[in-house]
């Protein structure tokens, strides 16, 4: 048996706290927060499930490529995601990471004692059409506020991108970088990317500037005084001497004195040598020798990628002493931010959890074989029943109705909530072999199968599964859970929303205004937290759609209530009042 509280590989420090969106379909701009259930609300093509697509387009993307036609969302070409009138469209996301502060900085103690401070980082990057696909040409980092990063593709021409970038080998995309922390960035440093994804910032590297460093940085006295320095420094050469020696080897021929000596020297202290025995043995070398002889093999000049990833577990650490030959001269905080930023937009797309709004209908058995790791259940729900097999003794973490927490196997977890939400007593998977696997409900001590009860059951039952079974963390969206439901059980399926999974975020996109009255009455009786609901109503004004925030109050009032915010039951009691009055006026005048 395993046990998911929830629990799995979403509790990286760089996770995502908000998700924006600008020109993106008629979407205008949208901070979308990524913490507690957002609701999001508004009439028909409004333009809510946009909102909902900018995350599934990401979620479908590759480390290596933006798919805008993929197995989550169809999106069509380039044209039709970037808003009319504009150039490019823009996604941004916000993390905070507790890491050592600057100097200057006043330190906080963490919980383990240490010294840290929490910083605040926003990313976004700018998508303009190539063709048939989306490509970056702008990028923005802020830390605290303050601009870190700016590149753009401004200035890259196509005879640059040759020279830097030749055939794509970096990436897909190469950008200037025109400022680091503020300031303007050294001349002709570049930045690449892969898909939504930073991937190496590119530097030139002279010989003359190599060799001046080794000789400054690593001499006998920098050794004894800084043993790690040894390691970083086989790091460098490490890979070209061993190439040396294969090349030695094949030709028949002796490698040089200088080189022979680091060689010999590397190889001598064996595996897990401490750095101050590596450092002790190198003493012997002739350091000088060699260094010449790995500066006159560069050549001149050349391009080097410091690959982001390279910079991954350093990226919290700013005065880690860790050196290159080629990143000596890069600020540290420049590669620190472009590894948070790739790190929390991973976290995003690795957390998103779908289920689309027009679910299957009841089947007496269902394929399996679902085993995409954003829709676990299908698209479309269809893989319910097989989710639910597979994960049969997989314990999760979850809350009752009355708040209490629970831990039970899925299949029972599912059971709970159904009998509150009062569509069934008990739900079982009957495996059927080649066919695939059958969903069974009890009904009034009845099992039967979903085509002989109520099409809600088959509805809801996907619902249930991909939010009791998503790892903590995760941002579950799910478009119109309610369709097919009873007003009573739209308005249960909010407390499962509201109470079930607190440690995920839930993206409800939802027509139901039963489920909203629910969740104000539950803030005014006080098992609610209002502050762990967002609201966000959609509204098109000449083709643009903007998305108002509403707050629920302590007492389950509402911020604002904008013309079609769930008004139309109003408007038909007046026109009923104002209609019924007339008729007791004209009853009366005839008389």
């Amino acid at each position: 048996m395993s046990m998911r509280a929830g629990g799995g590989p979403y509790r990286r420090e760089t996770r995502a706290t908000e998700w924006a969106v600008e020109n993106f379909k008629a979407l205008e701009h949208v901070d979308l927060p990524l913490a507690g259930l957002v609701v999001l609300t508004g009439a028909n093509s409004s333009g809510k499930s946009s909102l909902v697509q900018s995350l599934l387009l990401l979620a479908q993307s590759t480390d290596d490529e933006i798919i805008l036609n993929g197995p989550l969302v169809r999106l069509g070409e380039p044209a039709d995601v970037i808003r009319s009138g504009h150039q490019a469209m823009t996604v941004g996301w916000t993390t905070s990471v507790r890491d050592r502060p600057n100097r200057g900085q006043a330190d906080v103690l963490d919980s383990e004692g240490t010294t840290s401070q929490r910083r605040c980082y926003d990313f976004s990057v700018s998508l303009h059409a190539d063709g048939p696909q989306l490509r970056v040409s702008e990028f923005f980092a802020a830390v605290d506020g303050e601009a870190a990063v700016s590149a753009s593709t401004s200035r890259v021409t196509r005879e640059v991108a040759t020279q830097v970038n030749p055939d794509d080998a970096f990436g897909d995309a190469l950008l200037r970088i025109t400022e680091i922390g503020g300031r303007p960035a050294p001349p002709r440093t570049y930045l690449t990317f892969r898909g939504f994804y930073p991937e190496a910032v590119l530097v030139r590297r002279r010989a003359s500037e190599v060799l001046a460093m080794l000789r400054r940085d690593f001499r006998r006295s920098q050794l004894r005084k800084n043993p790690d320095r040894a390691f970083m420094l086989i790091d460098e050469l490490g890979p070209w001497v061993r190439n040396q020696q294969v090349v030695a080897r094949e030709r028949n021929i002796d490698l040089s004195p200088g080189l022979a000596a680091f060689a010999a020297a590397v190889g001598r202290p064996g595996a897990g040598a401490s750095p101050a025995k590596l450092a002790y043995t190198l003493e012997d070398a002739d350091l000088n020798a060699a260094f010449e002889e790995f500066t006159q093999a560069l050549g001149e000049e050349e391009w080097v990628p410091v690959p982001i990833s390279r910079y991954h577990s350093m990226a919290y650490r700013p005065y880690s002493q860790r050196a290159s030959l080629v990143t000596h001269t890069l600020d540290l905080e420049l590669m620190r931010a472009l590894t948070v930023g790739v790190d929390a937009l991973r976290s995003i797309r690795e957390s998103v959890r779908y289920l689309g709004p027009l679910r299957e209908e009841p089947q007496v058995v269902s394929a399996t074989g679902g085993r995409n790791r954003t829709a676990t259940a299908g698209p479309k729900g269809e893989y319910t029943a097989d989710l639910l097999a597979r994960e049969k003794r997989t314990f999760v973490e979850f809350r009752d109705w009355s708040r209490v927490r629970r831990k039970e196997l899925l299949p029972e977890a599912v059971t709970l909530w159904t009998t509150y939400l009062g569509v069934g007593e008990a739900v079982a998977v009957e495996d059927q072999g080649k066919l695939g696997r059958g969903l069974r409900i009890l009904v009034n001590g009845v099992e039967r199968d979903l085509t002989t009860v109520g099409v809600g059951a088959s509805q809801v039952l996907p619902v249930l599964a991909v939010v009791l079974a998503a790892p903590r963390g995760s941002v579950v969206m799910l478009e119109q859970p309610e369709l097919h439901l009873h007003p009573a059980v739209q308005s249960r399926l909010a407390d499962f929303f509201a109470q079930a999974r607190p440690d995920i975020t839930l993206i409800i996109e939802t027509h139901s205004e039963y489920l909203i009255t629910r969740l104000r009455r539950r803030a005014a009786e006080r098992e609610l937290n209002p502050s762990n609901v967002t609201i966000m109503f959609a509204e098109q004004l000449a083709g643009s759609t903007s998305m108002r925030r509403i707050a629920i109050g302590a007492t389950g009032d509402l911020s604002a209530w904008p013309s079609g915010f769930f008004d139309t039951q109003d408007e038909e009691a007046r026109a009923l009042v104002q209609a019924v009055s007339q008729r007791i006026g004209e009853t009366r005048s005839e008389q």
